[in-house]
């Protein structure tokens, strides 16, 4: 789906221009930074707790922009509309949050609080 078309679409229905629809290319593209930086942690956390015994600034560095990144996506996530159970795309900020909150919040939150 090009610009115009998702543009002629939020026109129809009237959008928040705040609100992410599930196609928008920037979900797509977000969804997939977030893939890369999980199994970015994945593969280097375990690594780093058992052969790194000195944080050395780079170290640092990465896990500022690894827990930066975390903390937008936890925001962001307020303003993903989704589809429900009938394939139905829910874009009502109320029933993003709820939603939200009753799946991965905490989850989300565990991620970025420090240890």
């Amino acid at each position: 789906m090009n610009f115009s078309e998702r543009q002629r679409l939020r026109n129809l229905k009237h959008y928040d221009y705040f609100i992410i629809l599930p196609d928008d290319p920037f979900k797509k593209k977000w969804d997939m930074l977030i893939i890369a930086v999980l199994i970015f942690t994945a593969l280097v956390s375990p690594f780093r707790i058992a052969f790194i015994t000195v944080d050395a600034t780079p170290w640092i560095v990465l896990e500022t922009i690894v827990d930066i990144t975390f903390s937008v996506d936890l925001v962001l996530n307020f303003f993903f509309a989704y589809y429900d159970e009938k394939e139905e795309v829910i874009d009502s900020r109320k029933e993003i949050a709820i939603n939200y909150i009753e799946t991965w919040f905490l989850i989300d939150l565990a991620t970025i609080l420090p240890i």
